[in-house]
């Protein structure tokens, strides 16, 4: 398979979710949480955990972006608000909740990831869109002692200076495009004079996958 510019400009996020989806140690997981899952880097993590065989659980907030996400590998979509994430988790896992949770969002939504996590399951925040967890991080994990869970904080820069790992993460994602088990999902794409535009979308999460500017 031959890559074209449009699939490319994709693979950075490929290599971002394999990262991502080692977070945890590569121990063994089933079900992912994918908050958001309409976005660009969601979309990766998606398609490549799909192609491990694991289950993935997506929020959405518009049928739009759930026909999205079902499209580019999340197995269910369900409804994102903080407040009820965690029931709706828990009722599609028979009370296990998810082994891996991938937060980019924080606040609230940070707080509901932790409380939908399986036993030994692990919350990954690699942004903050909303700011800080809204409220003690270290008081929920107390609360939910009894689950042994885990938090990690994640950036895809902390292997800028081993060249051989950052090397090695995007050949596994070329690898990947290549045997066809993951695709670069449609992307939004607009002229770079509209750079300001294609931010203000990306602050209030109004495109779907990849936004690309074209020069």
């Amino acid at each position: 398979m031959r890559c074209g510019t449009g699939d490319a400009v994709s693979l950075g996020n490929f290599q971002l979710a394999i990262a991502l989806l080692a977070s945890n140690g590569n121990l063994p997981a089933q079900t992912i949480l994918v908050p958001g899952a309409a976005g660009g880097v969601a979309t990766a993590l998606a398609q490549v955990a799909r192609a491990r065989g694991l289950r993935v659980i997506g929020t959405a907030s518009s049928e739009q972006k759930r026909a999205f996400a079902l499209e580019n590998g999340v197995s269910e979509v369900i409804d994102g608000d903080p407040a009820t994430l965690p029931e709706r988790v828990m009722a599609l896992t028979d009370g296990r909740g998810a082994d891996l949770a991938f937060d980019h969002v924080g606040g609230a939504l940070f707080i509901a990831c932790l409380r939908s996590l399986a036993p030994f399951g692990m919350a990954v925040s690699y942004n903050i869109l909303s700011g800080p967890p809204a409220n003690d991080v270290f008081d929920e994990l107390r609360k939910l002692l009894g689950r042994s869970l885990a938090i990690r904080t994640f950036s895809i820069h902390t292997v800028d200076s081993d060249i051989a790992q950052r090397r090695g993460l995007m050949e596994d994602a070329i690898a990947l495009m290549a045997a066809g088990k993951v695709r670069a999902p449609r992307a939004t794409r607009m002229p770079l004079a509209e750079a300001r535009r294609a931010h203000e979308l990306l602050d209030r999460g109004g495109s779907l996958g990849k936004l690309v500017l074209a020069p």
